[in-house]
């Protein structure tokens, strides 16, 4: 979906991505990151934080939590960033990457949280229920210490993802955070939800969910009770170009994520937003079959958001082994799995592209563009400076953040 644009805006990137494919540097099945490009993005969102008087919590499940693209980003030592869930927030502390935020999608085990609160050690945990702040408690209890939290909260009309739900509802919040207020290993910070905000496609502008309105009638709720309230977070869909916004509503924290890459809802549908293209998908035909080219999976999590016309809509692949050529050399993907395309596979060994009007060969680099989960496949991702003039591969890492190949750890 995103694949038209990244020609456009950034052809470079797409270049030395099938360049040091070739040469055996880049393995297939890998996300290929522009490092100035995403260090440049992180620069515009921040600066736009700053002007806003926005803190910053910046999502690392996108990117594989790789340790080279966020310590580009992070000011050192600084708690900016955001876990989805216990393994991203070991990947980034093994590499010293200090922890901000975890539990807003995916709350901490109990098993896990004392190594979260004592090892971890995140500025704000959220908790979606008084059973979770107690296990929180009594870990941190145990360390002596007092755990700030966020209590995730929602309305009756607040939009909810499916497999997503969950949080304090807005009528029972008063009771429940009377309950957590006499636990001591915690103390209430503030509240968030997901997402705050949503996309127009026509207008092309966000628009806030009614869960935007629901964090500020949590505040007032909290601060009736005598909870000082200093983080009001509000996560989905942030990017430079809406902080100025969230800010007006009240907002204090945001969770930039897809914005690092450009491969936001926003920036599909608005070609004049400023942040650049910094990431594509790059695999390898491994063997053809009934002509169709199979590609190496491992990296299919597409989270690309609905077109207008889905029944029309065909996502591409460019495929070759030349640099240049590739940019010119499209195909139709059909999907993954064995079954043989048009439909997403649990697991998905290959990814299937038609062969009409190309032939493809066995080795040619496949190049995608989509908005992608990394924390969700089994990819690796490598990391590229230097463009446009002079491309370098600084490093490849695997889904765990290891590094496996290129540059010197």
């Amino acid at each position: 979906m995103f694949l038209e644009r990244i020609r456009r805006r950034n052809p470079e990137l797409i270049r030395a991505a099938v360049s040091l494919h070739q040469a055996g540097e880049i393995p297939a099945n890998c996300y290929v990151f522009d490092a100035g490009t995403f260090e440049r993005n992180g620069e515009l969102i921040r600066a736009a934080a700053n002007a806003s008087g926005l803190r910053l919590y910046y999502m690392t499940k996108q990117h594989g939590r790789n340790p080279e693209l966020f310590r580009r980003v992070v000011q050192p030592g600084a708690r900016e960033t955001v876990a989805v869930n216990a393994e991203d927030a070991r990947i980034l502390h093994r590499h010293g990457i200090a922890l901000g935020h975890i539990g807003n999608l995916v709350q901490v085990p109990r098993g896990e949280i004392p190594k979260v609160v004592a090892t971890y050690r995140p500025e704000v945990i959220s908790v979606f229920s008084v059973e979770k702040a107690g296990q929180v408690s009594a870990a941190a209890a145990g360390y002596n210490r007092r755990q700030p939290v966020l209590l995730r909260v929602h309305g009756p009309d607040d939009v909810l993802f499916p497999g997503m739900e969950g949080g304090f509802r807005l009528d029972e919040l008063a009771v429940a955070a009377k309950q957590i207020m006499e636990l001591a290993g915690v103390e209430i910070t503030g509240v968030t939800t997901f997402p705050a905000l949503r996309y127009d496609t026509a207008g092309t502008q966000p628009v806030p969910t009614p869960n935007l309105a629901t964090l500020a009638r949590a505040r007032e709720v909290l601060e009736s009770l005598g909870v000082t309230v200093t983080q009001v977070n509000a996560p989905g869909n942030n990017s430079s170009e809406t902080m100025e916004f969230l800010a007006g509503q009240g907002v204090t924290h945001v969770e930039p994520g897809s914005a690092l890459t450009a491969s936001c809802t926003f920036h599909l549908y608005d070609d004049g937003l400023p942040e650049q293209p910094a990431m594509v998908y790059l695999t390898e035909v491994a063997h053809q079959w009934d002509n169709r080219a199979y590609l190496y999976g491992g990296g299919f999590f597409v989270d690309d958001p609905p077109v207008p016309d889905r029944a029309s809509f065909r996502r591409h692949a460019l495929v070759g082994s030349d640099p240049d050529q590739v940019l010119e050399q499209q195909a139709d993907w059909e999907g993954t799995g064995a079954a043989g395309g048009g439909t997403f596979a649990s697991i998905d060994y290959h990814g299937i592209l038609s062969t009409a009007g190309y032939s493809a060969r066995v080795g040619d680099t496949a190049i995608f563009g989509f908005r992608a989960q990394l924390f969700m496949t089994r990819s690796y991702s490598a990391v590229i400076e230097g463009l446009p003039s002079a491309p370098r591969l600084v490093g490849v890492w695997d889904w765990a953040g290891h590094r496996v190949g290129g540059g010197i750890e």
